[in-house]
Order: C-alpha cells, then sequence, then structure tokens
C-alpha cells in the first residue's frame, strides 16, 4: 500500500437540522446533495484543486474529501454550502502533515490528522456562535484563527442577504471561487451542471408553496443564529422579483466572466438592479474575504 508525507486537507461537511428536515423533503434533499457531490468532483479535478479522495457521502450523512493543499478544500466546502441553500451545510476543514495512505479505500483516512481535525472543526462550529464554517483547525494558530475570521465574517455578510441579493451574489461568488482554481476547459460540464442544480434547487422552494413552507418549517426549528441564514418568510411572494431563469451557456472555464455577462443580458433584471443587489447584498466584501482567505493559504503557504 502507498504512502507519502504530505501536507493534506481534509473536508468534511454535514447537514445542519437534519433532524428537522421533513419527512416530504428527505429524499429529494439526499438526491439533490448527491448530484451537487458528483458535480463538484468533476470540477475538483482540475489539477489546481489537487483533490486526493472525491468528495463521497459516509453513513451518518457525512460527506468527506481529501485534498493535498487547503486552498481545493476552502472553495469546494464554500461551493457546497452555495449549492446547499437554502438548507445549511456546517463545513470543517482539517489540515496536517503526515504519513497518508493516497492508495486504497476511503476508511483507510480515518485514522489520519487532518481528519480528527475536520471533524473538531464540525464540533466547533456546533458548540460555537452559530457561524457554519467553512472552519479550519491546523498547527499553524496564527493563520487558523485570522482563517476563521474572514468565514465568520462571511457568514455574517451572507445571512444578511436578501434572496434577490443572494440570487446575484450566487454567480459573483462562484465565479470569485474558480478563479482560484480552474485554469483549463475540462470542468466545463461540471461548473455548468453545478450552476444548473443551484438555481433548480433555490427555485424549487420559491415556486411551490408546498416546498416552500416545508423548508420554512426547517428554517424555523433551526437554533435564532441560523434562521436569517436559511429562507425568509417574504421570499416566496417576491420570487417574481428576482428570479433568473436564463441559461447558463457552455463556455470556457478561462473566461468565467460569462457567469455575470448573463445576468446583465437578462431581460428582466436591469444592469442597475444587478449593482443594487449587488451593493446591498455586500457581495464585493464577500468576495474580498474570500479573497483573502486564498492569499493566506494558496498556494504554496502550507508551512
Amino acid at each position: 500500500m502507498a504512502h507519502a508525507k504530505s501536507t493534506h486537507a481534509v473536508l468534511a461537511a454535514n447537514i445542519i437540522g437534519l433532524e428537522e428536515i421533513p419527512l416530504s423533503l428527505f429524499c429529494e434533499v439526499q438526491a439533490h446533495l448527491q448530484a451537487l457531490i458528483d458535480a463538484l468532483n468533476t470540477i475538483c479535478n482540475s489539477p489546481n484543486f489537487d483533490l486526493m479522495k472525491a468528495l463521497t457521502i459516509l453513513s451518518g450523512e457525512e460527506i468527506r474529501g481529501v485534498f493535498a493543499k487547503s486552498g481545493g478544500a476552502y472553495v469546494t466546502g464554500r461551493l457546497l454550502k452555495i449549492g446547499f441553500y437554502p438548507l445549511l451545510l456546517r463545513v470543517g476543514i482539517g489540515m496536517d502533515v503526515s504519513s497518508l495512505q493516497v492508495s486504497g479505500s476511503l476508511p483507510a483516512l480515518q485514522e489520519s490528522s487532518a481528519t480528527r481535525r475536520a471533524h473538531l472543526a464540525l464540533k466547533k462550529l456546533l458548540n460555537g456562535d452559530g457561524s457554519a464554517g467553512p472552519y479550519l483547525v491546523e498547527e499553524n494558530l496564527q493563520r487558523m484563527f485570522i482563517s476563521n475570521t474572514l468565514t465568520q465574517d462571511i457568514f455574517s455578510w451572507e445571512h444578511e442577504q436578501t434572496e434577490a441579493q443572494r440570487e446575484i451574489s450566487l454567480a459573483y461568488e462562484v465565479n470569485n471561487l474558480l478563479t482560484w482554481l480552474c485554469h483549463d476547459d475540462t470542468q466545463v460540464t461540471g461548473l455548468a451542471t453545478f450552476i444548473q442544480l443551484a438555481q433548480q434547487w433555490r427555485h424549487r422552494f420559491i415556486s411551490e408553496q408546498p416546498l416552500f413552507d416545508d423548508v420554512m418549517r426547517y428554517a424555523e426549528r433551526l437554533p435564532p443564529q441560523l434562521r436569517k441564514a436559511s429562507l425568509t418568510p417574504t421570499a416566496y411572494g417576491k420570487q417574481g422579483l428576482y428570479s433568473i431563469q436564463s441559461p447558463w451557456p457552455q463556455t470556457s472555464v478561462s473566461s468565467l466572466s460569462w457567469l455575470t455577462d448573463t445576468l446583465r443580458q437578462e431581460k428582466s433584471i436591469t444592469s442597475q438592479a444587478v449593482s443594487q443587489r449587488r451593493l446591498a447584498g455586500h457581495v464585493d466584501q464577500i468576495t474580498s474575504l474570500d479573497a483573502a482567505w486564498m492569499i493566506l493559504h494558496f498556494p504554496d503557504s502550507e508551512s
């Protein structure tokens, strides 16, 4: 069995309030989560993601993936959260430099220090101030503190957004995150699928009243500090003000500006409306904080 001495980052995620999801939604939630993971595994085929073990759903509904460096784990964790909204995911990242088994089955990673740190990160989120991560646990305490302060600020901005602002934010955030790690055309299919999944998932809950009521029941049972991070009660009635329905073009990942160009071309949303929602939704602040996290970690600062 092959072993290597290397830096690696384990991403672990679980559904917040899993027990509060109505039974009428549960199968649909599981199917969507698997579809998201399949799309993200396609995106992560880029060498820049340094994916070592593909994202997998383990027993107990935990999502697990292993990356050679923290940048890929962070971007993947953020995309998971974006694609799963309005339901919420808790994301932890554990980093370590150790002897890691790089071939064989996923359970061999159970003994990794990075895996234990990823679980510790999830525990800290569960017992902490309500943030959903990605929360990082690693040996470099200064970098860990700065990283987690940045993601706490991102969560604070995001959980103040209206649904209209989130719709705009989706494109800008995905664009910003992927420009760090996607520099070739091999992820076009996965990226297009991910965007389509994320949009359709959001629209499912604001297009049918029974589904909207189900997800609102889920949101109302969340801890107080997390309730506003999910759908707001006004979202269903205002769905026509911000629904973006135009198809995303099949184009090169190397020119990710097509995400925002598509928004500007959408007839029902003017450029002025896009700008207003971008400003009011603190989208630029969020993308700047993401950039700060990546600069802190990417590409070779894992010492």
